[in-house]
């Protein structure tokens, strides 16, 4: 975190790069091991996602909630 108290972040386009995820630090581990690889990269599991893009509240953070949950709950 910054002394602000905001994440570090790095931006590349409308990449976003964090230094850590605040809200799901104690769940780094756990999001490691449960990693989904895809072609040969390991990414973390959308529910984490959500759950990090539901206690983060920016605006596009809740679009994001919006289209990620009708992702998965379908049509």
């Amino acid at each position: 975190m910054s002394q602000q108290g905001k994440p570090i972040c790095l931006k590349i386009g409308n990449i976003e790069i964090y230094q850590d995820w605040p809200f799901l630090t104690d769940k780094i581990e756990e999001m490691i091991d449960s990693a989904e690889i895809i072609q040969g990269a390991p990414f973390v599991r959308l529910k984490y996602v959500l759950e990090w893009k539901r206690k983060f509240k920016r605006k596009k953070d809740l679009k994001d909630v919006q289209l990620i949950e009708k992702y998965n709950l379908g049509p």
